[in-house]
Protein backbone atom coordinates (compact mmCIF):
# COMPACT_ATOMS: atom_id res chain seq x y z
CA UNK A 1 0.00 0.00 0.00
CA UNK A 2 1.07 3.99 -0.75
CA UNK A 3 -0.85 6.71 0.19
CA UNK A 4 -0.79 9.12 -2.23
CA UNK A 5 0.14 12.82 -0.93
CA UNK A 6 -0.44 14.66 -4.12
CA UNK A 7 -2.88 17.36 -2.91
CA UNK A 8 -3.90 18.32 0.69
CA UNK A 9 -7.13 15.88 0.04
CA UNK A 10 -6.93 12.78 -1.32
CA UNK A 11 -9.37 10.06 -1.80
CA UNK A 12 -7.90 7.62 -3.41
CA UNK A 13 -4.58 5.23 -2.31
CA UNK A 14 -2.50 2.69 -4.17
CA UNK A 15 -2.55 -1.20 -4.43
CA UNK A 16 0.62 -2.84 -5.62
CA UNK A 17 0.10 -6.37 -6.52
CA UNK A 18 3.38 -8.85 -7.36
CA UNK A 19 1.60 -11.80 -9.04
CA UNK A 20 4.23 -14.88 -10.36
CA UNK A 21 6.23 -14.31 -7.27
CA UNK A 22 7.93 -17.67 -7.66
CA UNK A 23 8.48 -17.84 -11.76
CA UNK A 24 8.39 -14.49 -13.69
CA UNK A 25 7.52 -11.69 -11.05
CA UNK A 26 5.31 -8.47 -11.88
CA UNK A 27 4.71 -6.03 -10.17
CA UNK A 28 1.38 -3.71 -11.21
CA UNK A 29 -0.62 -1.24 -8.97
CA UNK A 30 -4.33 0.28 -9.17
CA UNK A 31 -5.77 2.91 -7.70
CA UNK A 32 -8.85 2.29 -4.69
CA UNK A 33 -10.94 4.66 -4.08
CA UNK A 34 -11.50 5.62 -0.03
CA UNK A 35 -13.29 8.50 1.43
CA UNK A 36 -11.22 11.99 1.42
CA UNK A 37 -8.39 12.08 4.29
CA UNK A 38 -6.01 14.75 4.93
CA UNK A 39 -2.20 14.38 3.81
CA UNK A 40 -0.97 17.20 5.96
CA UNK A 41 -0.21 15.61 9.65
CA UNK A 42 0.23 18.32 12.23
CA UNK A 43 2.79 18.28 14.59
CA UNK A 44 1.73 16.97 18.31
CA UNK A 45 1.49 19.46 21.36
CA UNK A 46 2.38 17.83 24.80
CA UNK A 47 2.51 18.77 28.43
CA UNK A 48 5.08 21.60 29.35
CA UNK A 49 7.33 20.51 26.43
CA UNK A 50 8.07 21.17 22.61
CA UNK A 51 6.36 20.07 19.91
CA UNK A 52 6.67 16.10 18.62
CA UNK A 53 7.29 15.23 15.21
CA UNK A 54 4.55 12.95 13.71
CA UNK A 55 5.52 11.75 10.73
CA UNK A 56 3.64 11.72 7.62
CA UNK A 57 0.64 10.22 5.87
CA UNK A 58 2.20 6.71 4.89
CA UNK A 59 1.69 2.83 5.55
CA UNK A 60 3.50 2.18 8.03
CA UNK A 61 2.17 -1.16 8.63
CA UNK A 62 0.10 -3.63 6.36
CA UNK A 63 -1.40 -6.90 7.16
CA UNK A 64 -2.68 -9.77 5.23
CA UNK A 65 -5.37 -11.69 7.33
CA UNK A 66 -8.77 -13.07 6.12
CA UNK A 67 -8.51 -12.07 2.23
CA UNK A 68 -8.55 -8.47 3.61
CA UNK A 69 -4.87 -6.15 4.03
CA UNK A 70 -5.54 -4.15 7.21
CA UNK A 71 -3.40 -0.72 7.82
CA UNK A 72 -3.16 2.24 9.33
CA UNK A 73 -1.32 5.94 8.89
CA UNK A 74 -1.19 9.27 9.87
CA UNK A 75 -3.59 11.86 8.59
CA UNK A 76 -5.35 15.00 10.69
CA UNK A 77 -8.50 15.46 11.86
CA UNK A 78 -10.06 18.74 11.43
CA UNK A 79 -12.88 19.43 14.98
CA UNK A 80 -12.26 22.70 16.32
CA UNK A 81 -7.85 22.94 15.94
CA UNK A 82 -6.67 20.31 13.44
CA UNK A 83 -4.74 17.51 15.47
CA UNK A 84 -2.62 14.46 14.21
CA UNK A 85 -5.19 11.64 13.94
CA UNK A 86 -5.03 7.60 12.99
CA UNK A 87 -6.65 6.66 9.62
CA UNK A 88 -7.06 3.16 9.42
CA UNK A 89 -8.71 0.32 6.79
CA UNK A 90 -9.68 -3.03 5.75
CA UNK A 91 -9.49 -3.55 2.08
CA UNK A 92 -10.61 -6.40 -0.05
CA UNK A 93 -7.43 -6.37 -2.58
CA UNK A 94 -9.54 -8.58 -4.68
CA UNK A 95 -12.03 -6.39 -5.40
CA UNK A 96 -10.29 -3.45 -5.24
CA UNK A 97 -12.22 -1.43 -2.63
CA UNK A 98 -12.38 -0.55 1.22
CA UNK A 99 -14.01 -3.05 3.36
CA UNK A 100 -14.46 -0.17 6.30
CA UNK A 101 -12.41 2.91 7.30
CA UNK A 102 -12.20 4.92 10.26
CA UNK A 103 -10.35 7.83 11.80
CA UNK A 104 -9.56 7.54 15.07
CA UNK A 105 -9.93 11.09 16.95
CA UNK A 106 -10.38 13.07 19.72
CA UNK A 107 -10.91 16.88 19.69
CA UNK A 108 -7.68 18.78 21.42
CA UNK A 109 -5.93 15.37 21.47
CA UNK A 110 -3.26 14.13 18.85
CA UNK A 111 -2.79 10.47 18.08
CA UNK A 112 0.46 9.89 15.96
CA UNK A 113 2.27 6.04 14.95
CA UNK A 114 -0.62 4.24 14.84
CA UNK A 115 -0.62 0.38 13.52
CA UNK A 116 -2.89 -1.78 12.92
CA UNK A 117 -2.99 -5.62 13.92
CA UNK A 118 -5.84 -8.28 13.13
CA UNK A 119 -6.63 -11.45 13.88
CA UNK A 120 -7.61 -14.51 12.30
CA UNK A 121 -11.41 -14.17 13.18
CA UNK A 122 -11.34 -10.65 11.73
CA UNK A 123 -10.91 -8.77 15.29
CA UNK A 124 -8.71 -5.55 15.14
CA UNK A 125 -6.06 -3.88 17.33
CA UNK A 126 -4.82 -0.10 16.93
CA UNK A 127 -1.70 0.68 18.89
CA UNK A 128 -1.23 4.95 18.41
CA UNK A 129 0.95 7.41 20.55
CA UNK A 130 -1.51 10.13 22.28
CA UNK A 131 -0.95 13.03 23.79
CA UNK A 132 -1.83 16.95 24.12
CA UNK A 133 -1.60 20.57 25.60
CA UNK A 134 -2.36 19.09 29.63
CA UNK A 135 -0.90 14.90 28.56
CA UNK A 136 2.38 13.92 28.45
CA UNK A 137 2.83 11.49 25.39
CA UNK A 138 1.71 7.93 26.14
CA UNK A 139 1.03 4.44 24.51
CA UNK A 140 -2.51 3.83 23.64
CA UNK A 141 -4.55 0.56 22.71
CA UNK A 142 -8.05 -0.28 21.38
CA UNK A 143 -9.70 -2.88 20.08
CA UNK A 144 -12.46 -4.02 18.11
CA UNK A 145 -14.74 -7.24 17.62
CA UNK A 146 -15.20 -8.48 13.99
CA UNK A 147 -18.96 -8.26 15.15
CA UNK A 148 -18.94 -4.43 15.98
CA UNK A 149 -20.48 -1.84 14.20
CA UNK A 150 -18.45 -0.66 11.39
CA UNK A 151 -16.09 1.86 10.91
CA UNK A 152 -16.32 2.01 14.15
CA UNK A 153 -13.14 1.32 17.48
CA UNK A 154 -14.26 2.14 21.25
CA UNK A 155 -12.21 4.65 22.87
CA UNK A 156 -8.70 3.84 23.99
CA UNK A 157 -6.82 2.77 27.16
CA UNK A 158 -3.57 3.37 28.20
CA UNK A 159 -0.98 0.64 27.77
CA UNK A 160 2.25 2.98 29.32
CA UNK A 161 1.28 6.65 30.24
CA UNK A 162 3.74 9.24 29.81
CA UNK A 163 5.64 10.20 33.03
CA UNK A 164 8.34 12.87 31.38
CA UNK A 165 8.45 15.62 28.80
CA UNK A 166 9.64 14.29 25.44
CA UNK A 167 12.71 16.34 23.85
CA UNK A 168 14.88 13.96 21.94
CA UNK A 169 15.21 15.25 18.59
CA UNK A 170 16.54 12.89 16.11
CA UNK A 171 17.93 14.04 12.15
CA UNK A 172 16.99 17.52 10.68
CA UNK A 173 16.09 18.15 14.45
CA UNK A 174 12.78 16.80 14.86
CA UNK A 175 11.29 15.73 18.05
CA UNK A 176 10.15 12.36 17.22
CA UNK A 177 8.40 10.25 19.67
CA UNK A 178 7.79 6.07 19.36
CA UNK A 179 7.79 4.14 16.29
CA UNK A 180 4.75 1.84 17.54
CA UNK A 181 4.98 0.32 13.74
CA UNK A 182 7.58 -1.63 14.85
CA UNK A 183 5.75 -3.84 17.66
CA UNK A 184 2.92 -4.28 15.32
CA UNK A 185 5.05 -7.44 13.03
CA UNK A 186 3.51 -11.13 13.06
CA UNK A 187 5.34 -13.03 15.73
CA UNK A 188 6.63 -15.44 13.12
CA UNK A 189 5.64 -16.57 9.92
CA UNK A 190 3.19 -18.40 9.62
CA UNK A 191 1.69 -17.83 12.75
CA UNK A 192 -2.30 -16.97 13.07
CA UNK A 193 -2.92 -14.26 15.95
CA UNK A 194 -6.11 -15.11 17.97
CA UNK A 195 -6.56 -11.66 19.74
CA UNK A 196 -9.55 -13.80 21.66
CA UNK A 197 -6.64 -15.78 23.23
CA UNK A 198 -3.67 -14.27 25.23
CA UNK A 199 -1.99 -17.30 25.30
CA UNK A 200 -0.95 -17.36 21.37
CA UNK A 201 0.99 -14.07 22.36
CA UNK A 202 3.06 -16.27 24.68
CA UNK A 203 5.68 -17.34 22.38
CA UNK A 204 6.51 -14.69 20.73
CA UNK A 205 6.46 -12.12 23.93
CA UNK A 206 9.31 -14.17 25.68
CA UNK A 207 10.85 -14.09 22.36
CA UNK A 208 10.94 -10.36 22.66
CA UNK A 209 11.50 -9.87 26.42
CA UNK A 210 14.60 -11.73 25.59
CA UNK A 211 15.60 -8.77 23.21
CA UNK A 212 14.38 -5.90 25.11
CA UNK A 213 14.17 -5.91 28.77
CA UNK A 214 12.13 -2.59 28.79
CA UNK A 215 9.11 -3.98 26.78
CA UNK A 216 5.81 -3.47 28.32
CA UNK A 217 3.30 -5.29 27.44
CA UNK A 218 -0.52 -4.35 27.34
CA UNK A 219 -3.94 -6.28 26.82
CA UNK A 220 -7.45 -5.17 26.39
CA UNK A 221 -10.49 -7.44 25.75
CA UNK A 222 -13.18 -5.76 24.00
CA UNK A 223 -16.41 -5.97 25.85
CA UNK A 224 -18.98 -8.19 24.41
CA UNK A 225 -20.89 -7.66 21.10
CA UNK A 226 -24.84 -6.55 22.57
CA UNK A 227 -27.42 -9.69 22.79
Amino acid sequence: MSIRQDRPVERVLTLWSVTEPTGNPQLTCRSVRVSPYLVTVPSASQKAGPTLATGDARARNAVFSGGSIWFAFASSHQSGAAVSAARWLQLDPSAGQSVQEGSFAVPDIHHCYPALVPDMHGNAALVVGRSGPAELVSLQLTARRAGDPPNELPPSRAVHEGTAVHDNPVRHGRNRWGLSHRGSRPLRRGHHLDLRRLSDLAEGLDHLRGRDPHLTVGALTPAPNPT
